[in-house]
């Protein structure tokens, strides 16, 4: 808002700054509040499984690494994972390595 539709509102010049700078002030902590709710999401669900809600464990195997979780042993690829696991499909060593792996 502009000074100029402030005090047509009936606010003096002092209390349309005043107004002004309440409102700049809003929204900057309306920013902050939706950056802090965003990263306690993020550290809520953060290696959280998406089937029970356990915690998960990332594992190393060969060129990837694997989010298997703790309580339902379920297995999860991060974006591109499964691309690389695919390619070496014809020859099956990564896919029996993951059922070698699971079977620890």
């Amino acid at each position: 808002m502009s000074d100029n539709s402030l005090t047509k509102q009936g606010y003096s010049n002092e209390d349309a700054y005043i107004k002004e700078k309440e409102i700049a002030l809003r929204a900057e902590r309306d920013e902050l509040r939706a950056v802090q709710a965003k990263e306690q999401a993020k550290e809520l669900h953060w290696m959280r499984c998406p089937k029970c809600g356990g915690q998960m464990e990332e594992k190393d195997m060969e060129t990837m690494k694997i989010d298997i979780c703790n309580s339902c042993e379920g297995m999860y690829f991060d974006k591109g994972e499964f691309e690389i696991a695919s390619k070496s499909l014809e020859s099956h060593t990564v896919f029996d390595k993951v059922a070698s792996f699971l079977k620890w």
